[in-house]
């Protein structure tokens, strides 16, 4: 895919970013950009890692200012995985089995997603902190706010599952897509 080099430049001229490494936080760029290229083949790319603080929150809305400016339509794409549970990840608060699974559900998960339905970005990140529930909320909550300074109201929830259904297992992992 092809980079958006103005929009970078202009977006570089706002904000400050730091370069990280590669290992730091997680990263499912590798994943997102198929399907971009697939679903938008002459899209050109802007890629940032969201940081986990309420920076995230102000990237979100100096890249829908940014993009109303130019007058470019854009797609925000905030990926993060949801809780990551089990002795894989040292998360074992409540047990294993499933009543940890019925947990993860009914409330870690299910916080995030409602903040992010509700477009809560800051409320998204102050759970993540609190509750170990997204290992990338920067990205969830720059995706919100993008969304929400070009006018979203809320979120609708396409589909939630953890990896436990498709696989069960003491470890796993929560999933969810939402579109603004």
């Amino acid at each position: 895919m092809e980079v958006h080099p103005d929009f970078v430049k202009a977006l570089m001229k706002r904000m400050e970013f730091k370069k990280e490494s590669a290992s730091s936080g997680d990263n499912t760029i590798e994943i997102q950009l198929t399907l971009v290229k697939y679903f938008f083949p002459h899209a050109k790319l802007v890629a940032v890692r969201s940081p986990h603080s309420l920076k995230a929150v102000t990237l979100g809305e100096e890249v829908a200012a940014l993009s109303q400016e130019k007058g470019l339509s854009l797609v925000a794409v905030g990926s993060t995985d949801l809780t990551h549970y089990g002795p894989n990840y040292g998360f074992l608060s409540k047990g294993v089995g499933p009543a940890s699974v019925e947990w993860v559900k009914r409330e870690n998960d299910r916080g995030f997603v409602d903040l992010a339905l509700a477009m809560d970005a800051k409320g998204l990140l102050k759970h993540a902190m609190d509750h170990d529930s997204a290992c990338s909320a920067g990205a969830a909550a720059s995706a919100v706010s993008t969304s929400r300074a070009l006018g979203a109201e809320k979120g609708t929830l396409l589909d939630y599952y953890t990896s436990y259904d498709i696989m069960p297992d003491d470890s796993f992992v929560g999933y969810a897509g939402i579109v603004y």
